[in-house]
């Protein structure tokens, strides 16, 4: 019983030791938050050039993003800018209203100047290669899950959480998360 308590102690703490390792400071959570909340109202993000792309990205089981609303400028200017988010992630509701669920941070694979991943918020990026069933060249993305809880985490691709349930058109993804 001992043995038992012990091991399961251990895990609990080397669980809580990887799961700090893994939180970037909350300084700069707050900083991305505090910059994109202002985007709750989509009409502010077309406002400030944002526009809606791919329909409501969905992925069965592993949940959705939502409608990306993506701003062209920050996205071809490659860099990384924590006030800056290339994307934003909204979940349609059943009254046709749009909530803010995610911001994205998006940089092309040819703007980066190294072959190593970029790291943001203290995470590495994840390469992709398409959007939903559609090839795009190669980028680097981390998304932020600051309106939605993510029970799959707070920089998971796909959040169970958000629904596409209520979206005019739905895009389904390709492949494993």
């Amino acid at each position: 019983m001992l043995r038992t308590f012990m091991f399961a102690s251990t895990l609990l703490i080397a669980g809580a030791t990887n799961a700090y390792w893994q939180v970037p400071s909350y300084p700069e959570l707050d900083r991305s938050r505090s910059a994109a909340e202002k985007y709750v109202d989509v009409q502010a993000a077309l406002d400030d050039g944002y526009r809606p792309m791919f329909g409501c990205v969905t992925h069965g089981g592993h949940g959705a993003m939502g409608v990306h609303y993506i701003h062209a400028g920050r996205l071809n200017d490659g860099r990384l800018v924590l006030d800056e988010p290339e994307a934003l992630m909204y979940e349609p509701q059943p009254d046709g209203s749009l909530h803010l669920v995610a911001i994205e941070y998006i940089v092309w694979e040819k703007d980066w100047p190294s072959r190593i991943p970029p790291s943001f918020l203290g995470q590495r990026m994840r390469r992709k290669t398409s959007v939903g069933h559609h090839e795009v060249e190669p980028f680097y993305e981390i998304h932020v899950w600051h309106w939605r809880d993510n029970p799959s985490g707070l920089f998971s691709d796909w959040n169970p959480a958000v629904t596409c349930d209520h979206a005019e058109i739905r895009l389904g993804a390709a492949g494993a998360p």
